[in-house]
This record gives structure tokens, C-alpha cells and sequence, in this order.
């Protein structure tokens, strides 16, 4: 990757840090749990790329150029929680706070998110876990919503184990919602056009109110849906290198038609008909 991008892609994060930062602490003698800084970057690529998510298919998040150039897609606000090992200051370990509007029963709720929860390696087994949601209850004392979704590799048991099956005391309650299955697409030979019924075409910036309204009238009948907005795809963090012209619309068009008909004294005539079924739009996005 060009130097010049990833020190722009940095800066951009360093940028959307400084929203985000509070001057929060609470320490031990043994361990500081803290808001991370641009200072600390490096140290949490390290963190995440050395501790990847266990299971049949070890999987790893890595975030390269930049930790914080990702933490804008998880919400309109989002903080990040470490934990340093005293005296020396080494990163221990890491989690993610973040927030953003999501449907909830059909309306619109401002919901938490917790991820990235990593503990490295050689500290683990040291109650470190417990610390670090103390220190993350009290972030979630600013009140900003009610409670937080998270997810849970299917084959990570340790996780499922502490957070789910057999949970601490003084742990936060973690309830199973449902399972998600990730989605692949099946890369083919092009095939001939079946829906001849269909109009495809790109979005744009004249058809983005359309695309959002529907996203929005549809979403608020799946609970947990984005409550997106127009301006959620105006070159904002949380759609990252997203174009509207990245939206693929298809619209349900009504045929107009013109019957011949001649009646029974020979009389010719046309009559115009239009095919009554609705339009509706259908959005996929690539």
C-alpha cells in the first residue's frame, strides 16, 4: 500500500479519535484500564492480529493501516477501552464501545455495541476480563442507551462459556437473541435475463431519498435493522468508501398496452390498457 495513502488514512482517524476520547481512568496497582489514543495504534494492530478467534476456521481481524479507521463503521460514537499491564504500560487488552440508531420493536433506538474483546495471550487467566467490564460499566454510565448487542463466534466456547453459559456474579447478562449465518456470494457465468418485468439500474444522488425510505419502511419490520439516513451514505465514517452508485435498484415496472378489438357490427377500435400490478423498488447493494 502507497505510504502517502495509509499516513492520510491515520490522520483521518487521529481525527475522528479526538471526538471520542474522555479523560476516563480507573487503575490498580497491577492494571490501568483507559481510553486508547492515536499513540496507541500500533500496539492494538499487534494485539488483534496475535489473538485471533479460535475454532475449526481460526479467524483474525486484523486492522491494517489503522485500528481506528474501522471504529467509525461500527456507530456514530465509539470509544475504545484498554487495559495496560503497570509499570511498563504494555496494551493488554482491548474492547470496543459503540452506538448508533437501530430499529427496535419498529422505531427507531439509539443501541450500544460491544466487539473486539481481546486479552493477550500471556495475561489471560488473571481476572483480567472482570476489570475490564468494571471499567466499561462505567462508560456505559453516560447514559447514552439502555443496553448493547454483541456477537459470539459459534465455536469460540471459552467466550460463550464466561459471557453466556456459565457467567460470573458481578459479570453483565448476556442473553441469546439468535444465531447469524454469514452470507457468500456464488460467483457464476452470467445468465440470461429471466425478469424481463424488471428495470435494473445504479443509485445516485437523485434516487437516494427513495433508496433510504425504503430502506427504512422495509428495515423497521427486522428488529435490530440500521435506522439509516440520507446523510449516513454522505461520505461519513460509518459507510466507508460506499457510493451511492454502490446500490443497485431494481423497480417493478406496469406494462401500457393497446388491445384491438372489432365488435360484432364490424366496428374497429383500440383501447389502451394498463397493467395494474405496483411498482415497488427492490435494492441490493455490491
Amino acid at each position: 500500500m502507497d505510504t502517502s495513502t495509509t499516513e492520510t488514512r491515520r490522520h483521518r482517524a487521529e481525527n475522528n479519535l479526538r471526538v471520542s476520547v474522555s479523560p476516563w481512568c480507573t487503575s490498580t496497582s497491577e492494571w490501568r484500564v483507559e481510553l486508547a489514543t492515536p499513540a496507541d495504534d500500533a500496539a492494538l494492530r499487534r494485539l488483534v492480529a496475535d489473538n485471533p478467534i479460535p475454532g475449526s476456521i481460526t479467524l483474525g481481524f486484523e486492522r491494517e493501516p489503522s485500528y481506528f479507521l474501522g471504529c467509525g463503521t461500527m456507530g456514530h460514537f465509539w470509544q475504545v477501552a484498554i487495559a495496560r499491564r503497570l509499570p511498563g504500560g504494555d496494551v493488554a487488552a482491548v474492547a470496543s464501545r459503540a452506538t448508533r440508531p437501530l430499529f427496535v420493536n419498529g422505531h427507531p433506538e439509539e443501541v450500544g455495541y460491544l466487539g473486539q474483546l481481546r486479552v493477550d495471550g500471556p495475561y489471560r487467566g488473571r481476572w483480567l476480563t472482570a476489570r475490564f467490564l468494571r471499567g466499561l460499566e462505567q462508560l456505559h454510565a453516560d447514559g447514552r442507551v439502555a443496553g448493547y448487542l454483541a456477537t459470539i463466534i459459534e465455536e469460540n466456547h471459552q467466550a460463550y462459556g464466561l459471557f453466556v453459559s456459565r457467567p460470573r456474579r458481578h459479570f453483565p447478562t448476556f442473553r441469546e437473541v439468535t444465531r447469524l449465518c454469514t452470507l457468500a456470494l456464488l460467483v457464476q457465468a452470467p445468465q440470461p435475463e429471466r425478469h424481463q418485468d424488471y428495470e435494473i439500474d445504479r443509485g445516485s444522488a437523485a434516487t437516494l431519498g427513495e433508496i433510504v425510505a425504503f430502506l427504512r419502511q422495509h428495515g423497521s419490520a427486522r428488529q435490530f435493522f440500521p435506522a439509516y439516513t440520507e446523510s449516513d451514505f454522505l461520505d461519513t465514517p460509518l459507510t466507508r468508501d460506499f457510493r451511492v452508485e454502490d446500490f443497485v435498484v431494481a423497480r417493478h415496472v406496469a406494462y401500457h398496452s393497446r388491445l384491438y378489438t372489432v365488435s360484432p357490427k364490424g366496428e374497429e377500435a383500440f383501447h389502451d390498457r394498463l397493467d395494474r400490478r405496483l411498482p415497488y423498488v427492490e435494492i441490493a447493494a455490491l
